[in-house]
């Protein structure tokens, strides 16, 4: 199969371990979350792949202390509105999994974990050699690619995929984009296949379809409101 490609019997409503490359990616962890919060899949995540989420910005040493606040903060207000819409997203009592796991980077081994005690179908990773098929634990979840996911998800549910890529792009104010330029923000996430997939339907609705207030209301908080005590 080539690195995007879907198994052929791509289940309804999977269960899917959501890799740290993915949440660190807004409009893909966004996507997913919407997907979820629809209910067409059961995304899941733990304290784990949380805590290395919020660890990557400070190994880029050209960010200062400022901006490395920042973006923490912004990282701890996404994984509150991600556990605010998916109440049972966060996996717990998975480290016993850890240590009988081999895999070729051990680092990797707690996202495997995570999924084992989720009872997850999928690993949604952009990262697909870190979890390559030659490895014997990987075969007990496959890693799969979030454009590859999502095309799955929409063999399902096309009509419903649509509208939460629709509803994302609203979303969007800072800035707004028109659908061309959400089709080429997509593209640069790396989500090409799912471009294909919406590009006859990403001119099909107006804002005016749109009932945001509940979102708006949700996004209105601010960093100190959601930060742990």
């Amino acid at each position: 199969m080539g690195v995007k490609d879907r198994p052929a019997d791509f289940p309804l409503f999977p269960i899917a371990i959501c890799d740290t490359c993915v949440l660190l990616l807004p409009i893909v962890r966004d996507i997913l979350i919407g997907l979820g919060e629809a209910g067409m899949f059961y995304p899941r995540w733990s304290n784990d792949i949380y805590a290395e989420w919020r660890s990557i910005p400070s190994k880029n040493k050209s960010f200062t202390p400022e901006k490395l606040a920042y973006l923490d903060k912004r990282t701890i207000r996404s994984y509150w509105l991600m556990n605010r819409y998916i109440p049972k997203g966060l996996v717990s009592g998975y480290r016993k999994h850890i240590r009988q796991l081999q895999l070729r980077d051990p680092k990797d081994r707690h996202v495997l974990a995570a999924g084992l005690e989720a009872d997850a179908q999928f690993i949604i990773t952009s990262n697909l050699r870190d979890f390559r098929q030659g490895e014997p634990d990987v075969l007990l979840i496959p890693p799969i690619h979030p454009d590859a996911f999502i095309l799955g998800i929409a063999d399902g549910f096309p009509n419903e995929v649509v509208d939460v890529l629709h509803e994302h792009r609203e979303r969007l104010k800072k800035p707004p984009l028109s659908p061309q330029e959400y089709l080429e923000k997509l593209h640069r996430n790396g989500l090409s296949e799912t471009v294909e997939f919406f590009k006859p339907y990403a001119w099909d609705r107006t804002p005016e379809e749109y009932d945001l207030e509940e979102y708006e209301c949700a996004n209105q908080k601010t960093d100190e409101d959601i930060a742990p005590k």
